[in-house]
């Protein structure tokens, strides 16, 4: 088997301002192990020296980058330091975080107080309601507090650019909640604040040399896929391996809507009906159950199930006729029924989306708006359409009308 020449590699790790490249790493008995991101913590970078002295030589907040062929791809500080022995002798192992962990050691300042809290979109009746603070999108919360702490960040290396405020500016949910800030880690409490209301979003800090330590709030849903080729890309892959360990086989999603209370009245003229008392006298109960211009019944012809959401119907009435999507501006749904079975009716309903027109005797497609439970070919041979909709104007309304 032919041997891949390694790609031509320059690399320099600066330790406390000490440059160290290969020959001299090589010297310093210093192995790079590696350097990347972690999703859910910050970039990160191990080395360690084998075999090392009576202790190690560097201790937690030594400064750290890393340039590869020319370009910083990591800065940061020792926070680990681990000592073990073995053949060889004491080996010392080292763990370096990001500027993200500097961030971290910042706490959280309110500026117009200088307590260690700050509280956005607060309720009017809140005593601290202040009104350029409240209704503010994420993105707007988020600029506020990176404004806020603008100098405390420069202190570290950390800023801000036309990226960050674009990436920002697109995180437009506005929360219903209160928003709080506060604690020593001013780092997590950007996360909390994501972590709740836009959970698809991760912040971290650019390393020196790649962005100028730059702030970035990515949409980890939409990377760039990247293509890796041994023998010309410094990479070497792990071994594969799999994990169910945050797998799921299925997800639910639950959520509330955004109602506001109002309080109306018939009473107080608050409510006005918009029919006359002559209608509401002559309503009946068959205006919900079968409305006139809006409800048919008939059958499904064999193999009437074209597909999970499209049914062939044909109406009991040889002279029913409609036009093309009659049916969606009723409001309508269809209930498909499977009655052939012994002492068992099975019944579905949808919302229909969409029709064809039905000529006197013909068959029409209705097309729902979601997929149905059971959708063999032959699975319902019996159908009612009900129009929940009907304008006043009509002469026939029915169990929802105009007020």
């Amino acid at each position: 088997m032919p041997l891949i020449s390694p790609p031509s590699i320059s690399s320099t790790l600066t330790i406390n301002g000490t440059n160290y490249d290969a020959a001299q790493r090589q010297a310093a008995r210093i192995v790079i192990d590696g350097w990347g991101w972690d999703l859910d913590a910050d970039f990160s970078l191990q080395f360690h020296e084998a075999p090392g002295g009576s202790a190690p030589q560097w201790l937690g907040g030594a400064t750290v980058s890393l340039t590869i062929n020319g370009a910083v791809v990591f800065t940061g500080s020792i926070t680990d330091t681990a000592p073990m022995h073995d053949a060889d002798g004491w080996v010392y192992g080292y763990t370096v975080q990001g500027l993200k962990y500097a961030v971290n050691w910042l706490p959280v300042v309110n500026p117009q107080d200088y307590s260690g809290s700050i509280a956005f979109n607060l309720p009017p009746t809140d005593f601290y309601w202040v009104p350029s603070m409240a209704g503010l999108s994420v993105g707007a919360i988020l600029s506020q507090v990176l404004t806020d702490h603008a100098t405390a960040l420069a202190a570290i290396g950390v800023t801000t650019d036309s990226t960050t405020t674009s990436q920002l500016a697109a995180l437009t949910l506005v929360p219903r909640e209160p928003v709080y800030f506060a604690g020593e880690r001013l780092g997590n409490a950007i996360d909390a604040v994501l972590q709740r209301d836009a959970r698809n979003i991760d912040f971290y800090v650019q390393p020196t040399g790649v962005g100028s330590g730059v702030a970035r709030f990515v949409d980890i849903n939409a990377g760039t896929a990247h293509t890796l080729t041994l023998g010309s890309d410094p990479v070497m892959p792990t071994k594969p391996r799999r994990s169910i360990k945050a797998a799921a086989t299925r997800t639910i999603v639950r959520g509330k809507g955004n109602i506001y209370p109002g309080y109306v009245s018939l009473l107080k003229s608050t409510l006005t009906p918009a029919w006359t008392s002559a209608q509401q006298s002559a309503w009946t109960w068959a205006d919900f159950v079968s409305p006139v211009g809006a409800f048919d019944s008939g059958t499904i012809p064999a193999g009437g199930i074209t597909s999970t959401t499209t049914i062939t119907v044909q109406s009991s009435n040889a002279g029913e006729t409609w036009g093309v999507n009659y049916w969606p501006p009723l409001e309508a749904w269809i209930h498909v029924i499977n009655s052939v079975g012994t002492g068992l009716t099975y019944q579905e309903a949808r919302p229909v989306t969409s029709n064809t027109a039905l000529a006197a005797g013909g068959t029409s497609t209705i097309t729902v708006g979601y997929a149905l439970d059971n959708s063999g070919s032959s699975a319902y041979s019996s159908y009612e359409i009900i129009g929940t909709y009907s304008p006043l104007s009509s002469g026939n309304p029915n169990n929802r009308c105009d007020v």
